[in-house]
């Protein structure tokens, strides 16, 4: 887990589970469970900008603030 300056969480990593699911806004599970069901969040960072999420099966996603994806990569 990192934290910012202020102590708020910016990111949570987990090598061996996945990141817990409160930590994770329900539209980015939502998103996650009906596109990737079989993956799960393995790494989640939140900046002011976005959020970046990892998932089990090595994609990466970029939500921005409103939940919208706005990149993918693998």
């Amino acid at each position: 887990v990192e934290f910012d300056r202020s102590g708020e969480w910016t990111e949570v990593k987990c090598k061996y589970t996945q990141v817990p699911d409160k930590l994770v806004p329900e539209q980015v599970k939502k998103f996650v469970t009906e596109n990737y069901p079989e993956s799960k969040v393995v790494k989640f960072e939140r900046d002011r900008n976005d959020y970046e999420v990892k998932l089990s099966n090595g994609w990466e996603l970029t939500f921005d603030k409103q939940y919208q994806l706005i990149d993918m990569d693998n």
